[in-house]
């Protein structure tokens, strides 16, 4: 396929003149204000209660499976942290240990079913 541009095209070497003046203003810069304005009304009253909110948080209603699956993915995900990676687990994991996490997984386990390795649908 033919490229439309001279093989010596460098697109660094435009001039634009003032980029400012072509970049439009935001259009959603005022989107959610009316929400974003109560949030901003609440926020010590919304800090506290929150705290405490999250501080009670547990299972409500929940398939005992579901639970088991879940704590199942939570040791796995801590064990790996705080041994392979040597974090405290009481720190936020990060994208990154998330993919670091799912790359060491994954020859680790065995499915469920037919499936001879692990897929993506699977994790």
């Amino acid at each position: 396929m033919e490229q439309p541009w001279p093989d010596d095209f460098n697109s660094s070497d435009l001039e634009l003149g003032d980029v400012d003046e072509a970049v439009p203003a935001n259009r959603w810069a005022n989107t959610g204000k009316a929400s974003v304005d109560k949030i901003l009304d609440s926020k010590l009253e919304d800090r506290v209660q929150t705290k405490k909110s999250s501080k009670q948080l547990g299972y409500a209603n929940v398939n005992l499976k579901s639970e088991a699956n879940v704590c199942l993915w939570i040791n796995r995900v801590q064990s790996f942290r705080e041994h392979t990676l040597g974090q405290d687990p009481k720190t936020p994991p990060t994208g990154m240990d998330f993919e670091r996490f799912l790359e060491a997984i994954v020859p680790k386990v065995i499915p469920m079913g037919h499936h001879l390795v692990p897929s993506l649908r699977w994790l």
